[in-house]
């Protein structure tokens, strides 16, 4: 098991810091050993509190036990069918995308506030792994009344920013930038949905991330390095 594995049961029982989740989740958009291993998990978690639950209520006295171990076993499917569903809906809400399938189309929930889907271009010569100057991002972002997209290099440096950018465009109910790497470093996409109109960036991105979830925003953030 790597390093990054070996948070996944601190991750789970919330015994991580805040910046090692973050950097935990990041880990987690390229782990697939991880990621079934987190939805296992989540998945057990809920029955067993549910059946917990079912063994604590007190049953009446059924008479004929053929009749009451029938009606338990059909209880038991009703509750549990549901119940599985919803935990795998909320581990495909926690892990990030990983990075193979973000040039892929997705179906949009109207119950998601927010929808982050980001494809990548090449600007040069096809390459395998790595992102590079000159090459094309279009971040994409769906859901809400508002929507806007930040681009930062580092955690102070505003790059991109929709609206007001000559490379938005608005079609099918998202917005899309297209925003072409002209340095190195470690980049930050944040896509923000709302349904109050969304402040224009002015300062460093905690700052910003930080007012923005204040007013009520939902936010998706990705990151990206360019070599």
């Amino acid at each position: 098991m790597s390093a990054p594995c070996a948070d996944l049961d601190p991750f789970f029982d919330g015994e991580l810091s805040k910046e090692e989740a973050r950097t935990f989740r990041v880990h987690l958009a390229t782990c697939e050993r991880c990621e079934v291993v987190l939805r296992g998990r989540m998945q057990e978690k809920i029955v067993a509190e549910v059946a917990h639950e079912r063994i604590e209520r007190p049953r009446a006295v059924v008479v004929n036990p053929a009749h009451r171990d029938a009606r338990r076993r059909t209880m038991k499917i009703a509750i549990l069918a549901p119940l599985l569903a919803a935990a795998a809906v909320f581990v495909i809400w926690l892990v990030v995308p990983r990075e193979r399938e973000l040039a892929k189309p997705i179906e949009l929930s109207l119950a998601k506030p927010i929808e982050l889907l980001l494809t990548i271009e090449p600007g040069g010569a096809p390459r395998r792994g790595s992102i590079a100057v000159g090459d094309v991002l279009r971040p994409m972002v769906h859901g809400g009344r508002h929507q806007a997209i930040w681009v930062y290099l580092g955690d102070s440096e505003l790059v991109a920013a929709c609206p007001g950018n000559a490379r938005c465009n608005r079609s099918n109910g998202g917005l899309t930038l297209e925003f072409i790497v002209s340095a190195p470093g470690h980049y930050s996409i944040i896509a923000l949905t709302s349904a109050e109109p969304i402040m224009a960036p002015h300062g460093a991105l905690d700052v910003m991330l930080s007012a923005a979830t204040a007013a009520g925003a939902h936010i998706e953030r990705r990151y990206i390095d360019v070599n």
